[in-house]
């Protein structure tokens, strides 16, 4: 090896020794200001945690830019489980709305009117050539407990922009579509009486 090949061999070592390793940030959705209702309707709810499409299970956060190919970030992941934030986000949101006379995750001892459960299908970064935007969509059951009758199945599925095409402004635009997610599934509970 000749002399001019060893130091640029030296400097190369040495660059890629100062970029050390990148930082891990870690995300968890957060919910926003929540309106409560004075008197609650007088039916119980439980709701059933939800499961999760299998490639949203990764700790990185997803992200796509067509529907035939999902990607994970490296170095932006959840703080958690991102079945068991969103379970979380929704129940939440539904037991501080007061919505409902009770309110109780299943399976439980408490007897409840409706029971809901249900599968998130999609929790990504969506990136269209000029935005971002976060997306949620949860395919959702609800029995009526009394005959275990299917009273409404469907999807409730929030696509919301993220305001500047980053993680972080993904996160908070995912969490803005689990809260509408969940007030858009107490309705659809309310609207069964």
């Amino acid at each position: 090896m000749n002399k001019i090949t060893s130091i640029w061999l030296i400097l190369l070592i040495s660059l890629l020794g100062c970029g050390g390793t990148p930082i891990t940030n870690l995300y968890m959705l957060h919910m926003n200001q929540i309106a409560t209702k004075d008197s609650p309707s007088p039916i119980s709810v439980g709701i059933s945690s939800l499961s999760i499409n299998p490639v949203y299970k990764n700790h990185g956060i997803a992200y796509q830019k067509n529907p035939y190919q999902v990607q994970f970030y490296h170095y932006h992941q959840w703080a958690g489980n991102p079945a068991q934030m969103i379970n979380q986000v929704i129940f939440s949101y539904l037991e501080q709305t007061n919505k409902f006379s009770a309110l109780s995750q299943l399976p439980g001892q408490d007897k409840v009117d409706f029971a809901v459960s249900g599968q998130i299908l999609k929790f990504t970064e969506w990136n269209d050539t000029n935005r971002w935007y976060g997306w949620l969509e949860i395919d959702f059951q609800i029995f009526r407990t009394r005959d275990n009758k299917l009273i409404w199945r469907g999807q409730i599925s929030k696509k919301i922009p993220a305001q500047q095409k980053n993680p972080i402004s993904v996160v908070k635009a995912l969490s803005q579509a689990a809260q509408e997610v969940a007030e858009e599934l107490a309705e659809k509970i309310v609207s069964r009486l």
